[in-house]
């Protein structure tokens, strides 16, 4: 697995792909009577994110949602449960189906063609203490959309992105963190993404924080020229911002850092 780094003033940018494959074999019975399915993931690419080794896995509570489809008519879709088992997952076929496609998180709303709607809060994240990663897990946004029976191999293509933020010499006023907000300047105007921040204190003996945020790629784009800013909020904010002389594109499935080690500046109070 190869790495390329990107290096803005001080922001280095460092791109990891991941891919998943889920093997779901015909099942034994349709309609509302359980189905068990087997999901078989690569080593690299699993659900519950590890940044140590970049690695994802499956965990007690984790759902898959194949939507049905008979030729192109979308037929309704259902949820599957990890059993806690192995890689199998039970849940009832779709009535009327003959092929799918598969997407996880099994949250996700589809409409009425299977079209995939995400909802405003869906990118919503609290991340509880310094250098924690599963406020990301249902974030993760994994998708098959090649329809195939329940007898060939889906392979799910993760289509988010994740970003670290190693960010360092932060003032020792901003005290008790509460979020970080990371700003970029797009073709289409500044976009925004927040993560809240829980059990993060600032002070004079601890001066750092390890963040993550799952985001869409296709957003956060950075126009040439294009402002980049994060800023911290707790008993007061501070921001650090650099200007951008080549376009960012980020791309689906990969893994990005963002390190700042010096230039923050305290926003004064009202």
């Amino acid at each position: 697995m190869k790495l390329k780094q990107y290096i803005i003033a001080l922001l280095t940018l460092t791109a990891v792909s991941c891919t998943k494959d889920i093997i779901l074999p015909e099942p034994a019975t349709k309609g509302e009577e359980i189905v068990t399915i087997n999901a078989s993931i690569s080593p690299e690419t699993r659900v519950a994110y590890n940044d140590t080794t970049l690695k994802l896995s499956w965990e007690s509570g984790d759902q898959l949602l194949p939507a049905g489809y008979d030729g192109t008519t979308y037929k309704g879709s259902k949820t599957f449960t990890w059993s806690g088992n192995g890689n199998t997952f039970q849940g009832s076929a779709v009535d009327g189906a003959t092929t799918y496609k598969a997407y996880y998180p099994a949250t996700i709303t589809l409409d009425g063609n299977g079209n995939v709607q995400l909802d405003d809060t869906f990118w919503q994240q609290t991340q509880n203490g310094d250098n924690t990663t599963t406020h990301l897990n249902n974030k993760l946004l994994l998708f098959d959309v090649d329809a195939n029976p329940l007898n060939q191999t889906f392979n799910l293509v993760l289509n988010s992105s994740i970003i670290r933020f190693k960010l360092k010499g932060i003032p020792a006023n901003v005290g008790t963190l509460q979020k970080l907000i990371w700003t970029v300047e797009t073709a289409q105007g500044t976009k925004s993404m927040t993560l809240n921040v829980t059990g993060v204190t600032l002070s004079s003996s601890r001066d750092s924080i390890t963040a993550f945020l799952a985001f869409n790629p296709t957003v956060m784009q950075i126009a040439p020229g294009g402002k980049v800013k994060i800023t911290l909020s707790g008993n007061q904010s501070c921001q650090w911002s650099t200007t951008v002389a080549n376009p960012k594109n980020y791309i689906m499935g990969n893994r990005y850092k963002a390190t700042v080690n010096i230039g923050w500046t305290l926003n004064n109070p009202l």
